[in-house]
């Protein structure tokens, strides 16, 4: 027979364990990706709901999990392997890399979080940006013809 506290404490015992393992396992393999850096899950999904500004319930339905189980990874648990994965994915899709020299525009970094916001809007509005993104394109390719022909 067991004991309810006995068995929790085993449990969160075990998920610290698990825990450092995963962070020991992503880490190693970052190194050789270049990628994601040695980082708790929990920390790689907080840095992910920074930078597109997505709350626990949105992340749930991107990872096809509860927003119970986004609060627990929240609070240290690890997911299983290919939540963990897609975690990892969603980290190198959306947070930026920091390191020096690699660091893109923030313009894009703001049109993607605009973009994300958007999630689940009617394709009408997509097609709205994508043809001012064209018109945009088109005087830049324009401008710069211009500017590389002499004048006569």
């Amino acid at each position: 027979m067991t004991n309810g506290a006995h068995d929790r404490a085993y449990y969160a015992q075990t998920d610290s364990w698990q825990a450092e393992s995963y962070a020991c396992t992503d880490f190693s393999l970052s190194v050789r990706r270049g990628s994601v850096r040695g980082m708790t899950t929990e920390q790689k999904i907080r840095a992910i709901m920074k930078e597109t500004g997505w709350k626990q319930q949105k992340l749930a339905e991107i990872f096809s999990v509860s927003q119970s189980t986004v609060n627990r990874w929240l609070s240290g648990s690890e997911p299983e392997g290919p939540r963990r994965d897609a975690i990892n994915e969603a980290y190198a899709r959306y947070v930026p890399d920091r390191q020096e020299g690699s660091r893109r525009p923030e313009w894009r970094d703001q049109l993607e979080r605009q973009l994300a916001r958007m999630d689940g809007a009617p394709e009408s509005m997509f097609l709205q940006i994508v043809s001012y993104a064209r018109g945009t394109a088109d005087t830049w390719s324009a401008m710069r013809e211009t500017a590389t022909t002499p004048d006569t």
